[in-house]
């Protein structure tokens, strides 16, 4: 009876052990799979990344996307070509044009600063509601999309996010954050 009980405990504990060991390795070919070919941005050069929200949301917005890239694998312009290139695309609206399909000025930016791609992200708060509890509620929508420096649009996703906050400015920030972030996954 003692050695029953103990062929089927070592065989639980096999099954167990295999199904650790499966799990590990989808997990194991998921974060191989992060920069496969499939990938939308190119593996090679640097990417730009350029926002136009509101003030009080884009520097952590850019700070997100900046964030996420990075911890995929990619490579961020660096800081000081940065902030030339926003000064550029603020002068020619370039991630306006981009975002409606006029990549030729996004090109433009792209070719004088050697940048392999640019992410870029509009966001747009949409409104905030008073709930029946007091407490604000927050809708924000972000579209993203990728350019190639060739000007080949690599991807594009828009999301929506509705959160909820004790502040106006607290439930704006959630849904902002939220949308990027749903966005951003979705796309990358």
């Amino acid at each position: 009876m003692k050695i029953k009980k103990l062929l089927i405990l070592s065989f639980i504990l096999l099954c167990v052990g295999l199904f650790n060991i499966s799990e590990a390795a989808v997990k194991n070919k998921s974060n191989n799979n992060i920069n496969s070919e499939s990938s939308v941005l190119p593996q090679k050069g640097d990417i730009a990344v350029i926002v136009e929200a509101p003030d009080e949301h884009k520097s952590r917005v850019e700070a997100d996307i900046i964030n996420i890239l990075i911890a995929r694998g990619y490579r961020i312009v660096d800081e000081a070509k940065m902030k030339k290139i926003r000064s550029a695309s603020a002068k020619a609206q370039a991630a306006r044009y981009a975002l409606y399909g006029e990549f030729d000025k996004i090109l433009k930016i792209n070719s004088s600063y050697n940048v392999s791609a640019t992410v870029i992200a509009q966001i747009i708060p949409e409104q905030v509601k008073e709930n029946p509890f007091k407490l604000s509620t927050a809708t924000a929508s972000v579209s993203i999309i990728a350019v190639k420096s060739n000007g080949v649009k690599l991807g594009g996703k828009t999301s929506n996010s509705k959160q909820v906050g004790y502040t106006e400015f607290e439930a704006m920030r959630k849904a902002v954050d939220d949308a990027v972030k749903s966005g951003m996954s979705q796309l990358f």
